[in-house]
């Protein structure tokens, strides 16, 4: 199947830095021929599933079993870990290899985990919890990939004019500066 035939959900694809690098442009110029798109699988997406550039565009491979319902993801520097994300109320954190094989899995310590983030020196890794609006940082071990010591979580506070839908803060995203 080639992506031109691959029709996901507004909400239910998820490509970019999943695959490879820190950013699109490093991405690209890592390997070019090599991308992971993610769908949710708990509404009918096929999960994370492989694309791999050819002359012809990209061709879908098969999904990652073990991946269902990935909506975020980074990549450490080096590209031997992938962080990925489980958008669901209990939110998860699955910590991969290189060939996406499961490392472990951790509680976000929130709902809906939208945004994943490294620290420039990869040491640190952040998590914006979208519907329980906090922050998650874990502190990294360098050559496992894997957190050293507990997580720390950040609660926010707060509403907004339309209370409808802002009866409570609501974290998109979360960056290192």
């Amino acid at each position: 199947m080639t992506i031109s035939s691959f029709t996901p959900s507004r909400r239910g694809f998820v490509t970019g830095t999943l695959a490879l690098a820190g950013s699109p442009a490093a991405a690209m110029a890592a390997a070019p021929d090599r991308l992971i798109a993610g769908t949710y699988a708990s509404r009918g997406g096929a999960g994370v599933v492989p694309l791999t550039g050819t002359a012809d565009g990209w061709t879908a491979g098969a999904p990652v079993a073990a991946i269902r319902n990935a909506s975020f993801g980074v990549t450490s520097r080096d590209g031997r870990f992938r962080y990925l994300l489980d958008e669901s109320e209990a939110g998860t954190l699955g910590i991969y290899d290189r060939a996406l094989k499961p490392l472990d899995s951790l509680s976000t310590l929130g709902a809906h985990p939208c945004h994943a983030a490294l620290s420039p020196d990869g040491g640190m890794l952040a998590v914006a919890n979208y519907s329980s609006g906090n922050v998650t940082v874990w502190r990294l071990d360098r050559k496992t990939g894997l957190p050293a010591g507990e997580a720390q979580s950040v609660a926010h506070r707060g509403s907004g004019p339309n209370q409808r839908r802002q009866t409570g803060p609501h974290a998109h995203w979360v960056g290192f500066s």
